[in-house]
């Protein structure tokens, strides 16, 4: 439901890693306890990854810019006056953020200005706008989404989705084409189906699969 790239996330292999080590260390005792002389090998090959990892550190931990644009961006473009207020336009990386929230951060002040945005960057945060996903109910009459489709959604009109798939907003006269953004299923939305509707309209959408579960209902 995560989608196939998340599988590569540094993340999981974190947990697999960790998941491991009380099985190494197993190993290890077991081996120590036959022929101990072999402990100071056994430790050297346990601690040869530290020195990399931690100077590895501080890029791990840096914040995503681009994460920081999006949010200072979406609650200064005029769209987001026009949409519903509970509208959350980061799924992906800040679920918990509404449209709402980020207005009135602008107008306290507590959210920074931001630099002017490039039109792949404008479009990017219209696509964020333009849908608002909400749980839907059980539905057990979807076809299963292979490959990519194109569709057209007039304000208010919407699609159920289930699994994660990645929606493009398709270049037209006002817009530039998007980046496939993520939608449906994630970590923190695990409803057995979702409704994408228009806030906005119409719009041209490309929709992918991104999990082997996605499906159009």
């Amino acid at each position: 439901g995560l989608g196939l790239q998340s599988l590569a996330s540094s993340r999981y292999l974190h947990i697999v890693a960790a998941m491991v080590l009380p099985a190494l260390a197993v190993g290890v005792d077991a081996i120590v306890r036959r022929r101990q002389a072999l402990l100071p090998v056994l430790l050297a090959l346990l601690l040869v990854g530290i020195p990399g990892n931690v100077a590895d550190a501080d890029r791990v931990v840096k914040p995503n810019p681009n994460r920081k644009l999006v949010l200072t961006s979406l609650p200064r473009m005029a769209l987001a006056h026009e949409v519903p207020r509970s509208l959350h336009p980061t799924l992906s990386f800040a679920a918990e953020v509404t449209i709402g929230w980020l207005l009135d951060g602008v107008e306290s002040g507590r959210i920074p200005a931001t630099r002017a945005l490039t039109p792949a960057e404008l479009a990017n945060n219209t696509l964020r706008l333009s849908l608002e996903q909400v749980d839907g109910p059980h539905r057990s009459s979807c076809v299963p989404l292979h490959s990519a489709i194109d569709l057209r959604l007039g304000r208010g009109q919407s699609i159920s989705v289930q699994g994660s798939v990645g929606v493009q907003l398709l270049a037209d006269a006002t817009h530039a084409r998007t980046q496939s953004l993520p939608f449906g299923a994630s970590l923190v939305a695990t409803a057995p189906t979702f409704v994408l509707r228009s806030v906005v309209g119409p719009v041209n959408l490309r929709i992918r699969p991104q999990s082997f579960t996605a499906a159009l209902c």
